[in-house]
């Protein structure tokens, strides 16, 4: 899978962010949003970055401006700043 991704991208030009979704309140609070495994060498061998995003921080309408739209589920778990209208 690791492989895959890139190699899509790739062949149909397209820009490619990796996202983790955080959807309980302080979930992994700390996450730097960088995965990596060490060599024998103690060097990254793999390095991986991606976007943290955590719901309950994340205004709903940010979601709903997506193209093609999110998945609405999510939105109750999102801050609303005017939640009849959202």
């Amino acid at each position: 899978m690791l492989d895959y991704m890139p190699r899509l991208a790739s062949a149909y030009r397209l820009d490619m962010e990796s996202v983790v979704l955080y959807i309980g309140r302080g979930a992994e609070a700390n996450d730097s949003g960088l995965y990596q495994v060490h060599g024998i060498d103690g060097n990254p061998g793999l390095a991986w970055r991606y976007r943290v995003l955590r719901l309950w921080e994340t205004p709903a309408d940010a979601l709903l401006a997506l193209t093609p739209v999110a998945p609405l589920a999510l939105v109750g778990l999102m801050r609303m700043a005017n939640p009849e209208a959202t």
